[in-house]
């Protein structure tokens, strides 16, 4: 299933229709107003949808838009506590201020995030004032914690994604496979692989380009050390600096040759 959205993706108002739809398993086409909320109505009616994000939250997310919006931030990323914890001194920052302060690039990462609540949050939100070239999303462990099924995952992603595209047609997507999970073989190991085969259905090349780092994690006896992933989840700064090595290659081909589709 694919999402396929057109320049009336901010019309909806909201992460309910596209997140209603995902679990219903529909295709979705994004269509611009006023026939988009004639859509909307129909597909909400008797449909429920997870409550909205915690309002904290929501007022962190802005208020990290402005920046990003002010500071014409060239990379955004977005995700969970692993995106949320580049800031910090025991986790990623040191390498972020090496490798991405010089891009431009704004970190919009809130720990706890799941894909229900970053659909609602950039389906809301004004993401359409950026200036970003390129979008890194990692985003759905949170979700395999709470045992949603992977192509349940997969299919909420693809809606984040299919919002990003239609608010943002010239920035091209970086689409982070989940990282491995747990210090050695687990049922959640084995969710986030399958996550993984279902996203990387979504690389377009030009428009979105997905990666999988997780092998850069994972001795050949298939466990993670606890130097690189501490609680067999959060990022150690060893564990980020292999981020930022692994993706490098990528990131600087995605800013290389960035995407010339739609108007801005």
């Amino acid at each position: 299933m694919r999402y396929k959205v057109t320049m009336g993706a901010s019309a909806l108002g909201g992460g309910d229709l596209l997140d209603c739809a995902a679990r219903r398993g529909r295709a979705l086409r994004v269509i611009p107003c006023p026939l988009a909320l004639a859509l909307a109505a129909a597909l909400h009616s008797g449909c429920g949808h997870p409550p909205g994000p915690e309002a904290n939250d929501l007022a962190r997310h802005e208020e990290l838009l402005r920046q990003a919006v002010e500071s014409r931030a060239r990379v955004v990323f977005l995700g969970d506590s692993l995106t949320d914890q580049w800031r910090i001194p025991a986790g990623g920052l040191e390498t972020w201020r090496r490798e991405y302060v010089a891009l431009g690039a704004a970190n919009l990462g809130i720990s706890g995030e799941d894909t229900p609540r970053l659909l609602d949050r950039v389906t809301r939100s004004r993401m359409e004032d950026l200036a970003a070239e390129a979008i890194v999303l990692l985003i759905g462990t949170n979700d395999v914690s709470a045992g949603a099924p992977p192509e349940e995952i997969a299919r909420r992603v693809e809606a984040i994604v299919a919002v990003l595209r239609g608010k943002l047609p010239r920035a091209r997507i970086l689409l982070l496979g989940l990282l491995p999970r747990d210090a050695g073989a687990s049922a959640r190991r084995d969710a986030v692989a399958a996550v993984n085969r279902a996203l990387a259905r979504l690389d377009g090349g030009a428009r979105v380009r997905f990666l999988d780092i997780g092998e850069r994690f994972v001795r050949p006896d298939r466990t993670i050390p606890r130097e690189v992933m501490p609680d067999g989840l959060h990022l150690s700064p060893e564990g980020y600096r292999i981020w930022a090595d692994a993706m490098r290659p990528v990131l600087t081909e995605v800013l290389t040759h960035p995407s010339a589709s739609g108007p801005r």
